[in-house]
């Protein structure tokens, strides 16, 4: 079975601007130029300002953190070449705590 994930991304920051993936037996890998002509997200973008990490086999951790909400993912654009990054979410400083939450925190088992 064919597989592929792309990532495009701000070169001037790592933000990810979008990542598809697509897998099967009768999947097309079209260059780079095709994505940019068909997908709107990357209509106002270039080659030249937008980055494309791909992968062409299936990393079941990476697909993990970049499709859930426990992770933030970026583009590590400072070191070449460029890597993907997950970040935890910042904390919401507003969050009231649960009667759970508050216990394991005087308690000291609190994560």
């Amino acid at each position: 079975m064919k597989y592929i994930r792309r990532i495009y991304y701000s070169n001037e920051n790592g933000e990810i601007i979008f990542h598809y993936s697509q897998s099967g037996e009768m999947i097309n890998i079209f260059p780079l130029e095709h994505d940019f002509a068909v997908y709107p997200q990357l209509a106002d973008r270039t080659e030249e300002d937008t980055g494309c990490l791909e992968w062409q086999e299936r990393d079941e951790e990476k697909e993990n953190k970049l499709t859930g909400v426990e992770y933030i993912a970026r583009v590590d654009v400072t070191q070449m070449p460029h890597v993907l990054v997950f970040d935890m979410p910042p904390e919401d400083p507003d969050h009231e705590l649960t009667d759970t939450e508050a216990i394991a925190i005087m308690l000291g088992d609190a994560e």
